[in-house]
Formats: C-alpha cells, sequence, structure tokens
C-alpha cells in the first residue's frame, strides 16, 4: 500500500487499506499464519497477535491521512471520498521530518485547517488532496491537489 502511495495510486493503497482490515481477527488483531478451515491445520498457527501488523495498519492509516514523499509533504493523498462524505470530522496530528502536523477536516462546516510547526527540514511543495467528488462549496466542486503556502 505504500508502495501504491510513492507510485501516486491512491486507489490501489485505499484497497489494500481494506484489504488488510478485513483480514484482522473479531479481535482486531491479526495472526502471523491463518489456516484455511477445514484444512485440518486449525492449531498451526504463528505468533498470536502478531502485533507489527497492528503498528504498520496504524502508520497506513496515518500515511493516507499525511504522507511524506521525498521532499514533499503530501495531506489526505489517499483519504476514501466516503470518509469525508460522512460528515464526520477527521482529525489528524502527527510528527513528520517537516514538523508537526495538525489537520482537521470538517465537511459539516466546509472547513480544512492545517498546521505545520516548522521543523529542521522545510518540504518543497505541500499539497491537500481533495477526492473527486467529495467537497463542494456551494455549487462549485472542490477536487484535486490543492498547494499550500507555509508562510507561517
Amino acid at each position: 500500500a505504500h508502495a501504491f502511495l510513492w507510485a501516486g495510486r491512491p486507489e490501489k493503497a485505499i484497497e489494500y487499506l481494506y484489504g488488510f482490515a478485513n483480514h484482522a481477527a473479531p479481535t482486531g488483531v491479526w495472526r502471523e499464519e491463518q489456516p484455511l478451515r477445514g484444512s485440518g491445520h486449525g492449531t498451526i498457527n504463528g505468533d498470536m497477535p502478531h502485533n507489527w501488523a497492528s503498528a504498520e495498519f496504524v502508520r497506513l492509516v496515518r500515511s493516507l491521512l499525511v504522507f511524506e514523499r521525498g521532499d514533499e509533504l503530501l495531506l489526505l493523498p489517499a483519504v476514501p471520498a466516503h470518509w469525508l462524505a460522512s460528515g464526520r470530522p477527521i482529525r489528524v496530528e502527527t510528527p513528520t521530518r517537516f514538523g508537526r502536523v495538525r489537520l482537521a477536516v470538517d465537511t459539516g462546516s466546509s472547513r480544512i485547517e492545517v498546521d505545520v510547526a516548522p521543523g529542521a527540514l522545510a518540504p518543497d511543495r505541500v499539497a491537500l488532496h481533495i477526492p473527486p467528488g467529495a467537497w463542494r462549496v456551494g455549487d462549485r466542486a472542490v477536487e484535486g491537489p490543492v498547494v499550500l503556502r507555509l508562510d507561517g
């Protein structure tokens, strides 16, 4: 999924997120090995729970919302459109190599807040990606990458 984000294929990253989630156990964790039902090998498995899978799942969700690609900082590069269409706010605060990023998206009030606290490096480009059909201002659709200036 991360390779698809690097390649600019957000739809595939989203597909992998849901595939990953659909393979979790009912308790929301992943086993290292899952034998097929009816295989007769139901007692053979690896570590349970497989903790790095949980960490990678959280990291993938973070990357769908805030992703560092080379010298670029991408905001919402692969947010599923239905997350925005739900009307429920999305908030994330996370460290990046460009500094701490705080992002708040509220489609109900048509508001997006971005705060990037300066870090050791400055990104060459900050782009806010809005999926097609996910955002409207009045009767106008807003979509695609919107390049932001970080001017304090």
